[in-house]
């Protein structure tokens, strides 16, 4: 072996040593970006389903980060009964951004203000522990409700909302608007209780522009599901399109402008 092959042996060996010695850097685990939404509450919920209808108008109109949807439905599964099992987070454990549009209250409503505070509170305080981050969601109430009831409601749902500093989903008073301004546009099901597909809609376009912060103005899709016909996709009128996005809207900008309550979820 002549000199020449002696030292680029020695050189490609004294190479290998010297990478052998070097610290790699381990690669980081990537960050997980998605934006979770766990709805809890009773099966309302359950009818468009409410949550996929909120998906297609965020991934139509070009939300930013990708997005889970998930429900958690029970007739209790709402604020003015005291918290059950919280198991289903247990699937969230060390992931960020993970929100949950929780129920204020359902079809019961033989609560004291008292109790609902309370329950209330319990729910906010179990939920933040576990890192999860609260979303009130205001809903409907049954088309034969008193005023008295209304009324009621309406206030203890503010005072909640204002002594947490939550985001405050309203989708109660833009049914309320829309029923007020618009009787003709039918909310209700055939039960009296549960949406039809304008009603999916309208909730739908609140949730919408609250998780995004975007007018509902913007969204082209059209179509809807009710709950009298659960496997029937019902394609919306412009006219009442407009209406619903307009109302939902208006709600969410009069609250923006009074600055009492925050019904952005990004602000």
């Amino acid at each position: 072996m002549n000199k020449k092959n002696i030292f680029l042996i020695l050189g490609l060996i004294f190479l290998l040593f010297s990478w052998s010695c070097q610290v790699v850097p381990s690669t980081p685990t990537p960050t997980d970006g998605t934006t979770y939404f766990v709805w809890v509450g009773d099966d309302s919920l359950d009818t468009g389903p409410i949550d996929m209808q909120t998906l297609l108008f965020l991934e139509m109109n070009g939300y930013d980060v990708p997005v889970q949807m998930k429900r958690e439905i029970s007739p209790r599964n709402v604020l003015s009964f005291p918290p059950t099992s919280l198991d289903f987070l247990e699937n969230y454990v060390g992931r960020k951004n993970v929100n949950v549009i929780v129920q204020m209250f359902g079809l019961d409503l033989g609560f004291s203000d008292e109790e609902f505070i309370n329950n209330a509170d319990e729910w906010v305080n179990a939920l933040q522990q576990k890192n999860a981050q609260p979303l009130l969601f205001y809903p409907w109430i049954s088309q034969v409700a008193s005023q008295e009831a209304i009324d009621r409601l309406d206030v203890i749902v503010h005072q909640f909302a204002w002594q947490q500093k939550l985001v405050l989903i309203p989708v109660g008073p833009a049914w309320n608007m829309v029923r007020k301004d618009h009787p003709e546009i039918l909310l209700y099901a055939s039960d009296g209780i549960h949406p039809s597909p304008e009603g999916v809609y309208l909730t739908a376009c609140v949730v919408y522009a609250s998780i995004s912060g975007h007018s509902p103005l913007e969204i082209s899709a059209r179509t809807s599901v009710g709950y009298d016909h659960p496997s029937e996709i019902i394609t919306l009128d412009d006219s009442v399109v407009q209406i619903l996005q307009e109302s939902a809207w208006k709600v969410l900008q009069d609250y923006e402008q009074k600055g009492e309550f925050k019904v952005f979820m990004l602000n």
